[in-house]
């Protein structure tokens, strides 16, 4: 039951599990947040990063823009033109029309505001006017690079957008031919494949990078250029949260990369008071994933609870601390040593503010993730032992018994067992003493199936309990009933001088 308790209070206190970002706008918030459910229009995204004056309104404007150029592009005949001319002009109207001044750290809306650009924005925005065009293409990644390839698997024109000089490429089919033919005098393909697939498609297989990226993929390349930027800056807290902004659009390996290299630079300087500090050493271990990386991150986190809960008593933030720090980490061996080392200290610490029932409820718990824990078993024995301290009698009796039908290891501590002993001996002499014979009778009867147990007991109060009955019965008429009890109870306290008495005088009566 307790485990139950303490099982709904953690689903209760549950946050979402996700990043500890901060926003540059409230357009960027809603952008990145809901990129998930709704990748409807890559534009938007395109105009998230540094975003802090961009709104709604400005989306629409930009928007307007962007399909008025393509508006007066159709007008003039653009779409009547063969592949290749089209491509020409496109390349040209696009950068006479938005092109100024390039620029590394160029980011999309600079092209609309001030003509700035580089090789991701500028290829972004030659992507969003085919898409209005209905112009295929494919977006490659190289290197450090982007660029786009019009009319893929056919012309396979290049457009270079960082070069306006001579960022232009349309391949004859000569150059194709001739190309394709010497891949396979190299055999670096068979004749069969270019049969199957023809030489335009091979041609771009080949000459071109192999690996394509969508617009989408675009937006999270203008945050990782950022990252980069302020990594060079040693900013590193601006990185990271680039870096994660990139990773909620796309997750590569050079994205966690760059993750974990900015995450080792950040956790020199976490002091490991806040729930971004553990967030962060949560990303850390998960991303690490070694023994030395998760021993660093549990050694912080139980010196924090050392620190704010032990010494400090500050549960509620402890709590705050925990919820978020254990929904960021994954499932394993970490996540169940930080659970355990929460338990275990929310334990301790109410069982020294003699709140000893919320420390059995965090014991218990502990003892449900690791039923031999020891800790957990010493809290409980200390709790159950301090619960029943000044208790006595019938009270006592049924107190213990609810105990150790909870915790059956409390079957096996003999100060627990004693203390019942004790207090059954005690009961037992007041029953007789009170000539409750059918109560008296069954508590010398458990009485006595303590006593074949080897466990410490007080003299007084079993010699007495054993006396009493022997009175009672005596007093019943039943002489040897009372002489067999006295017998007994002398086998355990032998020099116990109210059994010594009562047994002459039962003697001297037969």
């Amino acid at each position: 039951m307790r485990r139950l308790i303490l099982l709904i209070l953690l689903i209760v206190t549950q946050v979402a599990h996700g990043q500890m970002i901060e926003f540059d706008s409230d357009y960027e918030k809603k952008v990145l947040s809901s990129f998930d459910k709704d990748r409807s229009e890559s534009l938007a995204l395109l105009f998230a990063i540094k975003s802090e004056e961009f709104d709604e309104d400005k989306l629409t404007n930009r928007r307007s823009e962007l399909d008025a150029f393509v508006k007066e592009l159709k007008k003039s005949g653009f779409l009547d033109k063969p592949k290749k001319k089209k491509a020409k002009i496109l390349f040209r109207e696009v950068h006479d029309r938005f092109f100024r001044v390039y620029n590394e750290s160029a980011y999309f809306d600079q092209i609309f505001s001030q003509g700035i650009y580089n090789c991701v924005t500028g290829t972004a925005l030659y992507a969003e006017v085919c898409e209005r065009l209905e112009i295929p293409y494919h977006i490659k990644e190289a290197p450090s690079h982007v660029y786009l390839v019009l009319y893929p698997n056919q012309e396979s024109i290049l457009l270079e957008t960082t070069l306006p000089g001579g960022g232009f490429l349309a391949p004859s089919d000569k150059i194709k031919q001739e190309y394709v033919n010497g891949l396979v005098e190299l055999k670096f393909v068979e004749a069969s494949e270019v049969s199957r697939k023809g030489v335009n498609v091979v041609f771009e297989e080949n000459y071109y990078e192999k690996s394509n990226v969508d617009l989408f993929t675009l937006g999270a390349f203008q945050y990782y250029n950022y990252a980069i930027e302020e990594l060079g800056n040693k900013e590193y807290e601006k990185a990271f949260n680039a870096i994660e902004k990139a990773l909620i659009i796309k997750k590569t390996d050079r994205f966690e990369y760059l993750q974990a290299v900015l995450l080792t630079n950040l956790i020199q300087d976490l002091k490991f008071e806040s729930e971004r500090d553990f967030i962060l050493m949560s990303h850390f271990a998960r991303i690490r994933n070694d023994e030395a990386s998760k021993n660093y991150v549990l050694f912080n986190y139980q010196s924090f609870l050392e620190k704010n809960l032990i010494d400090n008593a500050e549960e509620q933030r402890v709590e705050e601390v925990y919820k978020y720090f254990v929904n960021e980490l994954d499932s394993g061996e970490l996540k169940e040593k930080v659970v355990k080392s929460t338990l275990y200290t929310f334990a301790r610490y109410h069982f020294h503010t003699a709140n000893y029932d919320k420390a059995l409820i965090y014991a218990d718990s502990l003892l449900g993730v690791n039923p031999k824990n020891v800790n957990a078993k010493s809290i409980i024995i200390s709790c159950v032992r301090s619960k029943i301290e000044g208790k006595s009698g019938k009270r006592l009796n049924d107190l213990i018994l609810d105990y150790l039908e909870e915790y059956s290891f409390l079957n096996e501590n003999d100060q627990i067992i004693s203390l019942r002993l004790n207090n059954l001996a005690y009961m037992t002499g007041t029953y007789f003493h009170s000539n409750e014979g059918v109560k008296g009778s069954k508590s010398l009867e458990e009485l006595e199936e303590l006593l074949k147990k080897d466990i410490d007991f007080q003299e007084k109060w079993v010699g007495m309990a054993f006396a009493e009955a022997g009175a009672y019965y005596y007093r019943k008429g039943k002489l040897n009933v009372a002489k067999s009890i006295l017998k007994k109870g002398m086998k355990y306290c032998e020099d116990f001088p109210e059994l010594k008495e009562r047994l002459n005088i039962v003697n001297e009566v037969l």
